[in-house]
């Protein structure tokens, strides 16, 4: 009996990797997205045409926007190297491999107070939601926002556990320059572990840990560009939406205020508690540990809300890990008080509930944008193929088509064929039909009661070229389990279409915009009258091109 129960157990830990795995296997494209590119010619065409070596090492700290991602462009470098090509699938599974050493961690901290592993469970029903598909399908996430916190985590735990004259402490040391050369939160990481190790009056170690820091910023990354930081009216509303937005919610703004403001109240309570109480030797380790974490996140989103402004909970799913972790840290500090009481297997049954519910609400909130994200991925390849333009949501088209372009003439990186063909593109009108309205002189496009609508992410722009034939296709975002409600408001992507289109910079010329959907292996479309000029960037109602 006890066996089963330890094996039923094992596997409900076991299930949420599973299905990690399995949806980065079928949703996991080997194609760059957005700043991967960038990056790839960084480290692919732009290092090997220097010649010194000092110029060969300062492009790998080059910032990406106001991010060092040295460790993600020696993911390339290295990759490259050691296999003669690129597989950009690879390189993200790299990284959601680094972040998946995260949950030992978790595992060596419950066993300093002899917890059992069971409390560890509703971790990764959390961490590894429907949430994380940003940071797990997109390369450059992998690294910026997950593997970072390994990083950090395994850093933190070799200096926090061993002294300098240990290897590991200096182990600890690496990997916490390799968090400051993931993203730009990264060094948080040595400032935390500074305060924890001054805290244990360890201060020879703390000088070593603060000796790293500085070298780290002010010689390494002083080239980290600086931005006005918002009023703190803004910084503390920001900051107070990224912690209680543990879901994405319609919810009023207040809700979420007053969750985050909770949040962080007990935080800051379980913080002080940490530092302050007298409390035994294996408790003090395991709550310093915990304080590290909170530290870590509070610091993150802190930096994060100085320089975003945070409206709403529907903010990027790359930025709602730490929001996790956050909430995960709570949990840490409550576990050795849930232990304690005579209720604590139903305490068990509540989180683990809980963190149960929560991975499969994931799937019905993210799904939409998740399936999104996929299919603006995809038509990279799609329209690559097609039209020789990596056009579906990239600003710089340019100059990704000149670097993908460069990339395959050296036989470094091919584009995979796309899943979706565009010789199958069928008319079959009355599957979408457009009414147009003025408001403040501006023509809004929105779709009538009796369109048949599509599944969550399978809506897409067509636009048609009549004078070379190409089709180009850009996805559409359905918001979740409202799509009618959402497509026949004002508030539908029709209003805004034209700015969807200038974001994808279209070569010049006119195009007829249509909508599309992918159905039975084709691309059926909808007849329209609206001709988009690329050239004077306006909509207008004509006759339909003849194609």
């Amino acid at each position: 009996m006890r066996n089963t129960r330890l094996v039923f157990y094992l596997l409900l830990l076991l299930l949420p990797f599973f299905a990690f795995l399995v949806i980065f296997i079928r949703y996991g494209l080997n194609i760059p997205f957005e700043d991967d590119i960038g990056l790839l010619r960084s480290v692919l065409i732009d290092l090997p045409a220097l010649n010194g070596i000092k110029d060969k090492v300062r492009i790998f700290f080059i910032p990406q926007n106001e991010h060092p991602v040295a460790i993600f462009k020696f993911a390339i470098w290295a990759y490259y190297h050691l296999l003669g090509n690129v597989n950009i699938k690879h390189i993200n599974f790299i990284g959601n491999l680094i972040f998946l050493t995260s949950f030992g961690f978790f595992f060596r901290q419950l066993k300093i107070l002899k917890i059992s592993w069971l409390w560890l469970i509703p971790i990764p029903y959390i961490l590894l939601s429907l949430y994380a598909y940003e940071n797990a399908l997109w390369a450059l996430c992998s690294f910026q926002h997950t593997a970072i916190i390994s990083f950090f985590l395994w850093g933190f735990y070799f200096c926090f556990f061993y002294t300098e004259t240990s290897g590991r402490f200096y182990a600890g040391l690496v990997l916490l320059i390799c968090a400051s050369f993931s993203s730009g939160n990264g060094i948080l990481g040595f400032i935390t572990v500074f305060i924890i190790l001054i805290s244990e009056k360890r201060f020879k170690s703390a000088a070593i840990i603060g000796f790293a820091l500085l070298i780290t910023k002010f010689w390494i990354l002083n080239r980290l560009p600086f931005h006005e930081p918002f009023p703190i009216k803004d910084i503390l509303k920001s900051l107070l939406i990224l912690t209680g937005s543990i879901v994405q919610t319609s919810s009023k703004l207040f809700i979420i205020y007053l969750l985050g403001g909770f949040v962080i109240a007990l935080l800051l309570i379980f913080l002080i508690y940490s530092f302050f109480a007298r409390l035994d030797r294996e408790k003090r380790l395991y709550y310093l540990l915990t304080s590290g974490i909170c530290l870590f996140a509070l610091g993150t989103f802190l930096g994060l809300s100085t320089f975003r402004n945070i409206i709403s909970s529907d903010f990027p799913d790359r930025y709602r890990t730490y929001t996790q972790l956050l909430w995960i840290t709570l949990y840490l500090y409550l576990i050795p008080f849930l232990v304690q009481l005579r209720t604590r297997k139903y305490m068990f049954s509540v989180a683990l509930l809980g963190g149960m519910l929560y991975f499969c609400h994931s799937f019905f909130a993210a799904r939409s944008k998740a399936l999104f994200f996929y299919h603006q991925k995809q038509l990279i390849s799609v329209n690559y193929h097609y039209s020789n333009t990596t056009s579906c949501g990239c600003y710089y088209r340019n100059y990704f088509d000149q670097t993908l372009h460069t990339l395959a003439e050296r036989n470094i990186f091919h584009l995979p064929e796309p899943v979706y063909s565009l010789n199958k593109l069928k008319e079959l009108p009355g599957i979408f039909k457009l009414n147009a309205m003025t408001l403040n002189s501006e023509t809004l496009y929105m779709a009538s009661e009796n369109s048949i609508l599509t599944n969550d992410g399978n809506l897409f722009i067509l636009l048609l070229n009549s004078a070379n034939k190409n089709a180009l296709l850009v996805p559409v975002m359905s918001l979740r389990n409202t799509d009618k409600a959402s497509l026949l408001t004002n508030r539908t992507f029709f209003n805004g279409f034209r700015m969807v289109i200038l974001k994808n910079c279209l070569p010049e010329g006119t195009y007829k915009v249509a909508v599309a959907a992918w159905k039975k292996n084709a691309f059926v479309f909808t007849d329209s009258q609206l001709i988009f000029d690329a050239k004077t960037h306006k909509i207008v109602n004509s006759k339909a091109l003849v194609l």
